[in-house]
């Protein structure tokens, strides 16, 4: 049965596929979580033996832990949960299902408006 938003969610399923990509690239699945340490963000990189090291002066202390925050593997994290949410509101196959589906869809489509 089609619904309204059954193309948002396509849409949506689109977007997480590509975050997902560039989450996996950064080295989600081979570098540990990023962290805040001492005020520089430190990720061990064993691709190339070397640890990741922000000395930059620019960033502040709140944007290091937002960058921090938003390592591969809490993008993954993110993304896993966002979908099964859409998974489980997508189960229910009756006309009130669809609307839920679809307010729950459009919720989550507001925070890609930017791509």
């Amino acid at each position: 049965m089609d619904w309204p938003d059954q193309n948002l969610a396509v849409w949506l399923q689109a977007q997480y596929d590509q975050i997902e990509a560039a989450a996996r690239e950064a080295g989600a699945d081979d570098v540990p979580r990023w962290r805040l340490h001492d005020g520089r963000i430190i990720g061990a990189d064993h691709r190339y033996d070397s640890v990741i090291v922000d000395r930059s002066p620019e960033p502040t202390s709140c944007q290091r832990l937002h960058i921090a925050l938003h390592d591969p593997s809490a993008v993954l994290a993110d993304l896993a949960a966002k979908r099964a949410v859409i998974d489980i509101v997508t189960e229910d196959e009756t006309a009130e299902g669809h609307h839920r589906a679809g307010r729950v869809i459009r919720a989550l489509a507001t925070a890609l408006e930017h791509h």
